[in-house]
């Protein structure tokens, strides 16, 4: 995997992209791998929905883009996810 500074992509309406959360994790980061999934690490517990929370907020930072712009389109309690850009 590859830690990159800043998106390597055009973010535009409708992308999907395809998360790997890792919840509980010392310091928050994104990592893209080489085929375009995203490891999103966030210190937060996988409980009542905060871990996607800090995803989706994480994720947003990383895109440069408001949270509001983005949409669990899948995985809501599983590690593998799904996000849509609105």
């Amino acid at each position: 995997m590859q830690e990159l500074s800043a998106p390597s992509l055009a973010v535009s309406v409708g992308l999907r992209l395809a998360i790997v959360a890792h919840p509980r994790a010392k310091q928050a980061r994104v990592v893209v791998s080489f085929d375009r999934v995203y490891h999103v690490y966030v210190t937060e517990p996988p409980e009542h929905g905060k871990a996607n929370q800090a995803i989706q907020h994480a994720l947003a930072d990383y895109l440069d883009i408001p949270p509001s712009r983005l949409e669990l389109a899948g995985g809501q309690a599983s590690k593998y996810k799904a996000f849509t850009v609105l």
